[in-house]
């Protein structure tokens, strides 16, 4: 009869990958496809904010931006 041997291993796995980094990686790409164009960026992020129905807070955006001829 052959005779076996329990070996526990153990593993441990660590992503680097954070949300906070994904978040930074996402706002250097919208920067490099926009061309660094702060309008544009800020379009994008309009944008976004209707998608998520923040649709006052969107309004308040929209009012600096003309306050700022931006």
């Amino acid at each position: 009869m052959e005779q076996t041997e329990n070996t526990k291993v153990d593993v441990k796995i660590e992503f680097s990958t954070t949300l906070e980094k994904i978040l930074m990686d996402l706002g250097c790409e919208i920067s490099k496809i926009t061309e660094w164009s702060p309008s544009m960026i800020t379009d994008i992020f309009q944008l976004a904010l209707e998608d998520a129905n923040a649709h006052t807070f969107n309004e308040g955006i929209t009012k600096l931006r003309k306050e700022h001829n931006f």
